[in-house]
């Protein structure tokens, strides 16, 4: 729905997060005959009058038009009711593709990598001249891209496009991009199956234009097979429909080196997979990727992820928060390959799977494992009963400063001259402990600067 459809209908805001704020904004700027009510179930609202905190209930039927924020799941028993009875629920970034379906959007999204593709992918095409921004799930809320004074001249927008978004965004994607597909959030899904299934809308939003399909990744394409404009593009695997790939050292496309691994700034195979898959799309876009790709040295990795943000004589910490699921901590593990490591582990409960953490360590160890309330005793457990590493190399931690201690103690006693690696890669949530992994990673942080200062 356009501003203009929105302007005189009564309107109600559900949770007030990034999203929420920024489409509070918008229409407020726009004018309408009725100030929206912001409705939240828990956490902050804004001074005013038209605000509520308390659970959604059958009220929301004295809205026209509720705006479902993405942290509120789609199938919440209020908003089914109200749909039932005739009630429209709009998604926030809707609002941005009915209101300037001109502007070219690249929908990224996956179950690791989908923030750092969307991040190298805008750094890209901005270094190629091109006027685009980074918005959705990271950057700014696509709705609050309507608020600013250049968005009459955009040549387009990367968007990362989590699960959350995509159960119900309506709009149409100039290119998709798939990074990698494993179960993740299925607690507010319902299960595995509408997971993939939302992130399969991409597939409907892009269509007929093509979504690039990481193809190294069995789960995704078997998950996806048979949609009609699904691009396979493999990352070390030649091919002449995507040529460019990496071997684990190099970027490469027909033998023509474009850059070594060591020049780019982000650590791990699976950063060559989001890289190789970035220059695809610049390419797919009728751009110059091999131009482009003298732009990757030049790109500021995001924060939480692999983060290196402190060295001592005997520890590098690595902060690396973003890891929610057992799947991102394998990966970042791949990425330390060579490191001696000391992990860091536990959350909120979710259930994962560690299985694949397992297979890692069979042939991987680690040096020691250090576990944060509520869930890390349970993995530790988990480890220990699969025999991939011993009871007595296991520490308990009750918060984040004594982790960070105890991971400490245990890198002063490797025998190995080169720094331990410490990873903060928690494999679960941070919900409990932590407001979201952003907060975790800055208590990390705040934790690792506070002990080394000591």
């Amino acid at each position: 729905m356009t501003l203009a459809e929105l302007a005189s209908l009564r309107l109600a805001i559900l949770g007030f997060g990034r999203e929420g704020q920024a489409c509070q904004g918008v229409l407020q700027a726009h004018g309408l005959s009725h100030s929206p009510t912001v409705w939240t179930e828990s956490g902050p609202t804004p001074d005013t009058d038209c605000a509520r905190v308390e659970a959604f209930d059958d009220r929301l039927a004295d809205f026209d038009v509720v705006i479902r924020s993405p942290g509120i799941p789609d199938t919440h028993p209020a908003l089914e009711g109200y749909r039932a009875r005739g009630g429209r629920v709009v998604n926030p970034s809707s609002i941005w593709f009915a209101e300037r379906p001109e502007v070219p959007v690249i929908g990224v999204t996956g179950s690791k990598g989908k923030s750092t593709t969307t991040a190298l992918l805008g750094h890209l095409l901005q270094a190629m001249g091109q006027h685009v921004v980074v918005a959705g799930n990271i950057g700014e809320p696509l709705v609050g891209l309507l608020a600013r004074p250049d968005c009459e001249t955009l040549d387009g927008v990367v968007a990362e496009l989590s699960s959350f978004q995509l159960t119900d965004v309506v709009g149409r994607l100039r290119l998709g991009i798939i990074t990698r597909l494993f179960p993740e959030h299925t607690d507010w899904h319902g299960g595995v199956a509408p997971y993939y299934a939302a992130k399969a809308r991409l597939f409907d939003l892009a269509d007929p234009n093509p979504v690039l399909v990481n193809a190294a990744d069995p789960v995704l394409m078997a998950a996806y097979a048979g949609r009609a404009n699904l691009y396979p593009c493999h990352p070390t695997r030649p091919d002449p429909a995507a040529p460019i790939v990496h071997d684990g050292h190099r970027i490469m496309a027909e033998s023509d080196v474009w850059i070594e691994a060591e020049a780019l700034p982000l650590p791990g195979r699976h950063n060559l997979d989001n890289a190789v898959m970035a220059l695809s799309a610049v390419a797919t876009l009728g751009l110059d990727a091999h131009i482009a790709s003298q732009a990757l040295a030049d790109f500021t990795p995001l924060a939480h992820r692999l983060e290196v943000v402190h060295q001592t004589a005997s520890a590098v910490w690595i902060n690396d928060s973003i890891a929610t699921s057992p799947h991102a901590t394998r990966a970042a593990l791949e990425a330390l390959i060579d490191r001696d490591v000391v992990l860091i582990v536990g959350g909120q409960d979710r259930g994962g799977d560690w299985a694949v953490v397992m297979e890692h360590l069979q042939s991987h160890p680690i040096k020691a494992l250090v576990t944060l309330p509520a869930c890390g005793p349970a993995i530790a457990q988990t480890l220990s009963d699969a025999g991939v590493i011993s009871p007595a190399r296991i520490s308990q931690a009750r918060d984040m400063g004594e982790a960070v201690a105890q991971a400490d103690d245990w890198a002063r006693q490797s025998p190995s001259a080169a720094p331990v690696a410490v990873l903060l890669s928690p494999g679960s949530p941070s919900f409990g402990q932590f407001s979201d992994f952003e907060d975790r990673g800055r208590q990390f942080v705040k934790a690792v600067t506070a002990y080394c200062s000591r």
